[in-house]
């Protein structure tokens, strides 16, 4: 899902992916030569993914349920024994707690947004591994997982939107994760520096 959402969102805004297949081109002198830790020290690529997961978390639902004993929250008492517990979906696009919630920028993770409109971000509320006793425990593995696949996959190729009008929260229902989602079709395109373009004549659509 997280692969299909990153997809969506660099395609959406294609500043975004064309930045990162830059970096990545030239970070990497060949597809060979990619690795994990190299990935890990690129400032685009890791801010996409993050950004990927803020707005589309692959656990949409609440975490960390608590007992309330009594106490009063912003001038609002919460009686003892009423459950309480939070939304990743709602608080990873709350304006209280990000700039521009609901759009795509992932250099609000560039040095934590330091000096610019996102420095005052709470990454405190990004939690889409959710935490505590329900925190991923795969959480370090997918994201160096991501970061080798989208790696690999922008480097190879060059990528065009099919289905232009599909609209993720118009059209993708979300309940404990992102139900029923349209698959987004996007053409493939060889590199014209690439050796494929020698094999791969024609673009194709795949649906990711």
């Amino acid at each position: 899902m997280t692969m299909t959402g990153a997809f969506y969102q660099l395609l959406r805004n294609p500043q975004y992916i064309a930045a990162v297949q830059s970096e990545l081109r030239n970070a990497f002198p060949n597809q060979e030569s990619i690795t994990a830790d190299g990935l890990a020290k690129l400032r685009y690529l890791p801010s996409v993914i993050y950004e990927t997961l803020r707005l589309m978390p692959p656990i949409n639902t609440r975490f960390a349920d608590r007992t309330c004993p009594g106490i009063e929250i912003n001038d609002m008492y919460i009686p003892k024994g009423t459950t309480v517990s939070a939304y990743v979906f709602s608080m990873q696009r709350m304006l209280e707690y990000w700039a521009e919630p609901l759009s795509f920028r992932p250099e609000r993770w560039f040095d934590n947004g330091l000096g610019t409109l996102f420095e005052h971000d709470n990454r405190e509320a990004y939690k889409p591994f959710l935490s505590g006793t329900r925190g991923c425990i795969g959480k370090e593995m997918a994201y160096q997982t991501l970061c080798i696949s989208l790696g690999h996959i922008l480097y190879r190729y060059d990528y065009t939107m099919v289905n232009t009008s599909l609209d993720w929260d118009r059209d993708v229902p979300s309940a404990v994760s992102f139900q029923n989602f349209k698959c987004v079709q996007v053409n493939v395109h060889p590199r014209k520096s690439s050796s494929l373009s020698k094999v791969l004549s024609e673009s194709r659509i795949v649906r990711y």
